[in-house]
C-alpha cells in the first residue's frame, strides 16, 4: 500500500483530499459550530496550528460553488456522513490578510479588497456593476444585491491581524494609524461588516475570523462586539492542532517507533481552555517532524521548524522601550528559564498599545503559544 503524502505546509483542502494526502478529520467541529448559538465567530491560535486549513474545510463544506465536488471532499469524513442542514447552501467570501504589504498598507489593502470582491461577483455571476475602485462602496453594493435576492453569505477571514502585528513590531505610530484612524480602510472594512449583520434578513449570516491575538480587533472595533471569541471555550480546544491520540495514530500509520516523550519534550503540548484537560500539539511541528523522520527514519538534525523558530526574534521590539529593557523582559526571562507564569485572569480584550501592562503581556505570550 502506498503511504499517503504528508500535507506539510498545505492548506488547500480540496488538494489534500483529492491527491492522497494524510488528513486528520476535524469536520465534527462543523456540526458543533452550526449547532451553537454563535454565528459571528473569532478563533485565535498561534501560527501554524492549522487555522487556514480549517477555513478551507468550512469553505468547501458550505460553498454552493463546491457542491459538485462534495463527495470527493467530504464523502469519507464525519460531516459527510452526518450532514447538517446548511451544507452547500451559502455564497462564501474568503479573505486572507497575510500577504498585505506593510510598506504601503492603505493602497495594498484597498487593491486586495477590490480583487476579492470583483472575483466574488464573477464567481457567482452576480449582476453588479463594478464602476468604482472604492471597495467599501462595492462591498455595500454586494450586500444590497444579496439582500434583494435573498442570498445568504458566509464570510471567512484568515489571519485578520497578520499585517497589523507586523506593523506593530515595526512602527507603533503606523499601526495606530491603520487600525484606529476613522478614515483607514481597515477600520471601514470592519465597520461595514458590522452593518451587514444588523436588521431583519441581513445578508451576512455567518462569519469565521482567525488570528493570533485579540489586540487588533480591540483597537479596530473596541472588541469583537458583533460576535463571540470562542478561542478558550472547552468544546473548541482541539478544533485545530493535534491531540495525543491523533499524533499516536499518525506515528503508527507511518511506522514511527520512538519514545513519545521526545515529541513532548521538543514540541510540548498546549491547552487553550482552563476547563479542558486535553492537550494538543502544534500541527506544523508534528507534520514537520514526521516529514523529516520518514525521509531517513531517524530524528531530524533540526528538531524545530525554522518557520516557527523565526517568530521568536520578533519579541525584541516589545521588551524594549527607548532602547532600554522594560518590565516585559523580566516576565520573558522567567518564561525562558522554565518557570511558570501565573495568569490569574487571561485578558481577552486589550489594546496593542498597552502591552507594557504586565497582565496584557502575559496574555500576549499565551496567545503566541509561549505560555
Amino acid at each position: 500500500m502506498k503511504l499517503k503524502k504528508i500535507p506539510y505546509g498545505l492548506s488547500d483542502y480540496k488538494l489534500i483530499k483529492s491527491e492522497n494526502y494524510y488528513f486528520v478529520d476535524k469536520t465534527k467541529y462543523i456540526e458543533i459550530l452550526e449547532n451553537s448559538n454563535e454565528r459571528y465567530v473569532m478563533f485565535l491560535r498561534p501560527r501554524r496550528f492549522g487555522k487556514s486549513l480549517f477555513l478551507a474545510i468550512l469553505e468547501g463544506y458550505y460553498d454552493t460553488y463546491y457542491k459538485k465536488d462534495f463527495e470527493v471532499m467530504f464523502g469519507d469524513t464525519y460531516i459527510g456522513q452526518n450532514l447538517t442542514l446548511k451544507a452547500s447552501s451559502y455564497l462564501v467570501m474568503r479573505f486572507d490578510f497575510s500577504g498585505i504589504d506593510i510598506n504601503d498598507v492603505e493602497n495594498d489593502f484597498k487593491y486586495y479588497l477590490n480583487i476579492i470582491l470583483t472575483s466574488f461577483i464573477e464567481k457567482y455571476n452576480l449582476d453588479i456593476q463594478i464602476n468604482s475602485n472604492n471597495p467599501i462602496s462595492l462591498f455595500k453594493d454586494i450586500f444590497k444585491y444579496l439582500d434583494q435576492h435573498q442570498l445568504e453569505l458566509y464570510l471567512l477571514i484568515d489571519e485578520y491581524d497578520n499585517f497589523a502585528n507586523k506593523l506593530l513590531l515595526q512602527n507603533k505610530d503606523n499601526y495606530y494609524k491603520v487600525v484606529a484612524d476613522k478614515t483607514a480602510m481597515f477600520k471601514q472594512f470592519f465597520t461595514t461588516l458590522k452593518t451587514a449583520t444588523s436588521g431583519n434578513d441581513s445578508p451576512l449570516k455567518r462569519m469565521f475570523i482567525t488570528g493570533v491575538t485579540p489586540m487588533t480587533m480591540f483597537d479596530v472595533t473596541s472588541g469583537f462586539n458583533i460576535g463571540a471569541n470562542i478561542s478558550i471555550k472547552k468544546e473548541f480546544n482541539s478544533m485545530v492542532g493535534l491531540t495525543q491520540d491523533e499524533v499516536d495514530t499518525m506515528l503508527e500509520y507511518y511506522d514511527i517507533d520512538i519514545d513519545k516523550n521526545i515529541l513532548k519534550e521538543w514540541y510540548n503540548s498546549y491547552i487553550f481552555s482552563e476547563e479542558s484537560s486535553e492537550s494538543i500539539y502544534n500541527t506544523d511541528m508534528i507534520l514537520y517532524f514526521v516529514d523529516k523522520f520518514i525521509a531517513h527514519y531517524k530524528l531530524p538534525k533540526e528538531m524545530i521548524d525554522i518557520n516557527v523558530r523565526s517568530d521568536y526574534s520578533r519579541l525584541r521590539s516589545i521588551i524594549y522601550t527607548n532602547k532600554k529593557l522594560n518590565g516585559n523582559f523580566q516576565t520573558l526571562q522567567t518564561l525562558i528559564g522554565g518557570e511558570s507564569i501565573s495568569i490569574s485572569n487571561l485578558v481577552q480584550d486589550f489594546s496593542a498599545l498597552n502591552l507594557y501592562k504586565e497582565e496584557n503581556f502575559k496574555s500576549f505570550m499565551f496567545y503566541l503559544g509561549l505560555v
